[in-house]
């Protein structure tokens, strides 16, 4: 598989009047609807890429901006795991100290029987 896109010279059009499939002229830059037989212009995008070093350089901008939110959503999950494990700690020791406390109220009471 490979990480660049091919080059493409058709693209399924339709048209907004009727939902029918478009002719295009790639000479004139129109569509037409055999059906409807309504007309359009086609904007092209404002430049082609140059060479195949944009394509890589963009590739590698969207590889970087996917890992930096990725980082940001680890950050964020390791940060609700801190949390849970401090709620679990004060759970123990609250009931930890509970089991502490009976412990030495009975040994208080065996003491004084």
């Amino acid at each position: 598989m490979s990480i660049f896109k091919r080059k493409v010279d058709y693209t399924s059009l339709t048209c907004p009047e009727c939902g029918e499939h478009l002719d295009y002229n790639k000479d004139t830059g129109t569509a037409k609807c055999k059906y409807c037989n309504s007309e359009f212009i086609i904007n092209s995008p404002s430049r082609p890429k140059a060479n195949t070093l944009e394509t890589v350089f963009d590739f590698v901008e969207r590889q970087q901006d996917r890992y930096e939110q990725n980082a940001e959503k680890r950050r964020l999950a390791e940060e609700r795991e801190a949390e849970r494990r401090r709620a679990d700690a004060k759970k123990r020791n609250i009931i930890l100290g509970a089991i502490v406390a009976v412990a030495l109220i009975a040994y208080a009471l065996i003491i004084l029987l």
